[in-house]
């Protein structure tokens, strides 16, 4: 039933204007942490009903959004929470930061690798012209 459920989380992302988890992380690049998700916290942070519902019904205890960032830009944001019964500290939070920093490099790294990539074909496709013009010219009518 849990899996269902973030399933279902999944399938019902948060509006991009929402004030609160991954969307307010990625506007303003702080981390959204919140210990103990009471249910009045919970009312006041999810606006969606279908989310709220789907919340409630996977427990939500405590919870951390880190953003995702590389070169100073935010590329997205990871968000952990735990069901009933553990609590994220302060620690948790550092360590969540460092994965979603440690992610934002790889992520960049690889999107770099792929421009890279693709201006090497560009490239290529180009020389591959040119050599061809070269080696046969066409003659002047």
């Amino acid at each position: 039933a849990a899996s269902r459920a973030r399933a279902a989380l999944h399938r019902n992302p948060p509006k991009d204007d929402s004030a609160t988890g991954a969307p307010q992380v990625v506007r303003t690049g702080k981390t959204d942490y919140v210990s103990q998700m009471s249910e009045v916290l919970l009312q006041t942070r999810e606006q969606a009903p279908e989310r709220l519902r789907i919340l409630r019904s996977i427990g939500v205890q405590s919870m951390i959004c880190a953003p995702l960032i590389a070169r100073g830009r935010a590329l997205g944001a990871i968000t952990l929470s735990t069901e009933i019964g553990r609590e994220f500290t302060p620690y948790d939070v550092r360590m969540v930061e460092d994965l979603g920093q440690r992610a934002a490099v790889a992520i960049d790294n690889a999107r770099l690798f792929h421009e890279t990539q693709r201006a090497l074909r560009g490239r290529d496709e180009v020389l591959a012209i040119v050599t061809h013009d070269i080696r046969s010219p066409s003659l002047p009518s």
